[in-house]
């Protein structure tokens, strides 16, 4: 008799009318967090939160509940029984969508086919092998952070006879990697101009790509570095030094702007040729040429560094989570470049004779059939460079039900196949500097057809009720 007064009162209507509103301040403030902090602090605070769970298992308990107790089958009572089953629909199809479904993004080149996405949620992934045995253990696990929740997580991973833990040690989101001057600062850097005029900050004890050559700047001057192919660069006594172990020559850029007033190709006898592991100096504002590639010596930067800052536009930056790795006999930590939607740069290293990789961002997720971009078209407004419209013809090929259909995909066209929707998100250009065709498409795929049906069948319901 108490147990059954309890659950009277815990689902009358006086206290399902309390979750209720606890359920729309909720939401509120979640979209309030969402437009302050971002997506992930609104998961972690409210939607993946286990009350927050709890409260929505609660409502849908009380309506049942209430269903059971008003007789709401009864004939005369029929419409607010449908609208009570409506709610029950709705909030069935919101578990599916929030449990079973996911999306991505499917990025796929002109001429090309493609059989996974990346997926929208950002995880933490760690792929280790033994070198000796051979064994390999990959694991990844779902992994929403924010600076604005108290993150924290410790995973183990079984590899061989070894127990390897992972701990979180510290995370940036909304990042970019920006040179600093400061007086206090000891280190320094280098400008650089490579190919379109662009501007990069190489600093000390740092590694810029230059096409396929490298180029090291060193606070201290070897008397013979490492004799990997590449430039080596040392600035000492108000002058910058180079040490090529690869061809490399230069011209002066006065040189450089009669050549290009008399538009004749410069002649060999201008250019200065360089003695391959041997320091001469490097000179501003000389013209470098290695391996078909251009360089500018802009200048050199005393107190400066590479830092990490904020992103002076929202979501434009990266997320940097930083993990430790340890096996009981040595530890390491690692900084993971990634977040969420963001392809992850890996991080590779050995430690007693485990080979890993850590990733944090979008993984790869398979689908059971491949979409073939046959044709990509870009239009654009005349006179402009601005488009003005783009769309994929896509073939969607599937051996297991022998099905090659052709499809068209554009703005507001969508394509549904076997529960996968896809929409014509975004698309990449060709690089007239690479030999490859990069030019593709940009499709997002959402896999939530039982959810969002469901969820349409209950407002379907609702509307009828009303």
């Amino acid at each position: 008799i108490q147990m059954n007064k309890l659950l009277s009162t815990l689902f009358s209507m006086r206290w399902a009318s309390v979750g209720l509103i606890a359920f729309l301040v909720a939401i509120a403030a979640a979209t309030f967090i969402e437009s302050t902090h971002g997506t992930q602090a609104a998961k972690i605070t409210i939607y993946d939160a286990s009350w927050f769970e709890g409260l929505l298992l609660y409502l849908a308990l009380a309506l049942v509940s209430n269903i059971f107790h008003y007789q709401m089958w009864k004939r005369e009572k029929i419409a607010m029984f449908s609208f009570h089953l409506s709610f029950l629909i709705i909030l069935l199809g919101a578990a599916i969508t929030r449990f079973v479904s996911f999306e991505g993004l499917m990025v796929i080149r002109e001429g090309t086919s493609q059989n996974f996405i990346y997926t929208a949620d950002p995880y933490l992934l760690v792929n280790a092998q033994e070198l000796e045995t051979g064994k390999q253990s990959l694991q990844a696990w779902k992994t929403y952070l924010s600076e604005y929740n108290a993150n924290g997580f410790d995973h183990e991973i079984e590899i061989g006879q070894k127990t390897v833990k992972l701990s979180y040690k510290g995370f940036m989101s909304d990042r970019v990697d920006s040179l600093v001057i400061n007086q206090n600062y000891k280190e320094s850097a280098l400008e650089l101009v490579t190919e379109g005029k662009r501007s990069n900050f190489l600093v000390e004890n740092d590694v810029l790509m230059v096409g396929q050559t490298p180029f090291y700047y060193s606070s201290a001057r070897p008397d013979a570095p490492n004799q990997a192919p590449g430039i080596y660069l040392h600035h000492k006594d108000g002058k910058t030094w180079v040490y090529p172990s690869v061809a490399l020559r230069s011209l002066p850029m006065r040189e450089m702007e009669k050549v290009r007033a008399s538009g004749q190709p410069p002649a060999d006898s201008l250019y200065q040729n360089y003695a391959l592991n041997t320091w001469s100096e490097f000179t501003p504002f000389s013209l470098y040429l290695v391996e078909n590639q251009q360089v500018v010596f802009k200048r050199h930067i005393p107190h400066a560094k590479k830092m990490l800052v904020k992103a002076a536009k929202k979501n434009s930056g990266k997320d940097y989570l930083t993990v430790e790795l340890s096996d009981g006999k040595a530890s390491k930590k690692v900084r993971l470049e990634g977040g969420k939607g963001q392809h992850p740069k890996p991080e590779r290293f050995a430690m007693n004779g485990v080979v890993y990789q850590l990733e944090y961002g979008s993984i790869q997720k398979n689908i059971p059939f491949s979409v073939r971009c046959r044709d990509f078209k870009l239009d654009k407004y005349p006179g402009s460079n601005a488009p003005s419209s783009f769309e994929s013809e896509l073939t969607i090929e599937d051996p297991r039900r022998n099905v090659k259909l052709d499809k068209r995909v554009f703005m507001n066209n969508v394509i549904d196949y076997d529960g996968y929707r896809f929409f014509q998100s975004s698309y990449e250009l060709d690089d007239p500097n690479t030999p490859e065709n990069e030019e593709g498409t940009v499709l997002s795929v959402n896999h939530d057809a039982m959810g969002t049906n469901i969820t349409y069948l209950g407002y379907l319901l609702m509307a009828l009720a009303m």
